[in-house]
């Protein structure tokens, strides 16, 4: 019997309530002829990591875990069904829509709500400052908050 290796930890986000935000904001949001992104692209609810083993790609060396980390992380997150977060800026190009979030532990992350390529990457280019210089822009919209599922992936 193989035990399973965890891949990553982290949210599962309803986006419901941050697409209404931005479309408050931004009527004409999704209709931008140059995108390769639409509104109906965008899942009902999207998973995002908050640690990572060291066996993803993307990048995101800052946050690879240990087995053991991202096994305590999880415990400690599902103790309860639902963790509080927030989002109040939206980050955008052509080829995504990525959201930043915060826990009310003051923990922040991104949420990929679309891409045409690895999750990972695109988390990386923003905390890399290279989503910018590859013509990517933001938006600040309303507070949204939003109960988050705390997730495990494992293989």
């Amino acid at each position: 019997m193989s035990l399973k290796k965890i891949i990553a930890v982290g949210y599962e986000i309803p986006t419901s309530p941050i697409l209404d935000s931005i479309l408050n904001l931004e009527p004409n949001f999704f209709d931008k002829p140059d995108s390769k992104f639409k509104i109906n692209s965008i899942p009902l609810s999207v998973k995002s990591g908050i640690l990572y083993s060291k066996d993803c790609k993307g990048g995101l060396s800052d946050v690879f875990a240990s087995q053991d980390e991202m096994k305590e992380w999880y415990n400690k997150k599902s103790k309860t069904e639902y963790v509080m977060g927030y989002c109040k800026k939206i980050y955008y190009r052509r080829d995504s829509v990525i959201a930043s979030f915060y826990t009310t532990g003051s923990e922040l992350f991104y949420v990929v709500l679309f891409s045409t390529g690895p999750t990972t990457q695109y988390k990386h280019s923003i905390t890399s400052g290279s989503y910018f210089s590859l013509g990517g822009k933001y938006i600040e919209i309303d507070r949204v908050d939003v109960q988050m599922k705390p997730y495990i992936y494992e293989v």
